[in-house]
């Protein structure tokens, strides 16, 4: 309770410093803003657009990404914004009504071998919260999968409920969604060798085209890690852009392979909400982090 007072107070503050407007119409001027959800339950999604659609205009993807395809955004209104969702959550199915209400339409980045099965998603598994999600993501990608099997989670195992969306879900989805990868088990890419790396993109495009019967043109770094080497294979499988979630806005001259985001909490205030359109909040977030992994490290060299 505390914690959610003190992040609206932060949220009021932002609003009335002007930040907000600032960025809006001086930082973000003539660009497109791309938003990231994972997995938002519908009544905060309503909430949230209430506001979206009053400070922002929110385009398709596809629109955006042919003007970003042709470099120019003069047919694109003023403060542009992007929806996008991670993952493929089975909670997404219910945000069909909630997108359709407000006349607006996203973009979700699935993850191809777990859309329409019972696999889990490996850091929803008990054995990772008791393993630590944060540890496992600093292992191989192959140390990580042999660890998470010691403690009973097999990636292609049957979980007995599904955490993502089915086949059936995704096509009602489609009404007020595009679809992207997000690779086929969302590894950290970085952590994985040459092989894998290319399977998880590349593969990924393969089963979600043979899925969804039409062309899948979209990556996003599962967990925001990449590099030249993971760019490079994405553009070897053909996809035409790949987002990021560095924080930022998108320009008519971004490189289609580095996309910038703003992250938005699944459960934010509206006041939350608005204090993380301005970018402040991750940058600080990260600066915090950064901070605490230096001071590990000292630690350990003075150690």
């Amino acid at each position: 309770m505390h914690q959610r007072m003190l992040k609206n107070a932060i949220g009021f503050l932002v609003l009335a410093s002007g930040l907000g407007w600032l960025i809006r119409n001086i930082a973000a001027r003539g660009k497109v803003s791309i938003l990231v959800y994972h997995d938002p339950k519908p009544e905060v999604l309503h909430r949230h657009l209430q506001h979206l659609n009053r400070a922002y205009n929110i385009i398709p993807p596809s629109r955006y990404f042919e003007a970003l395809k042709a470099k120019d955004f003069s047919t694109l209104p003023p403060r542009s914004l992007v929806m996008t969702f991670d993952d493929g959550h089975v909670g997404n199915a219910a945000l069909v009504q909630v997108m359709h209400a407000h006349g607006v339409k996203g973009l979700i980045y699935l993850c191809s071998h777990i859309v329409d099965t019972q696999r889990g998603f490996w850091w929803q598994s008990a054995a990772a919260k008791n393993l630590g999600i944060s540890e496992l993501k600093k292992l191989t990608d192959a140390d990580r999968l042999a660890k998470l099997a010691e403690y009973g989670f097999e990636r292609d195992a049957d979980q007995g409920t599904a955490a993502a969306v089915s086949l059936s879900q995704i096509k009602s989805l489609s009404q007020v969604f595009e679809f992207g990868s997000h690779t086929c088990y969302h590894p950290i890419l970085t952590q994985c060798n040459d092989a894998a790396c290319d399977e998880e993109i590349a593969a990924s495009k393969r089963k979600l085209e043979s899925l969804l019967n039409q062309p899948v043109l979209h990556f996003a770094f599962p967990n925001g890690n990449y590099g030249q080497r993971e760019i490079a294979m994405i553009k070897a499988a053909g996809y035409e852009t790949a987002r990021t979630i560095d924080v930022g806005w998108n320009g008519a001259l971004t490189d289609p392979f580095h996309l910038k985001v703003l992250e938005a909490a699944d459960d934010a205030t509206v006041w939350w909400l608005r204090a993380q359109l301005t970018g402040a909040t991750t940058l600080f977030k990260n600066a915090v982090r950064y901070r605490r992994i230096s001071l590990a490290l000292q630690q350990g060299d003075n150690a």
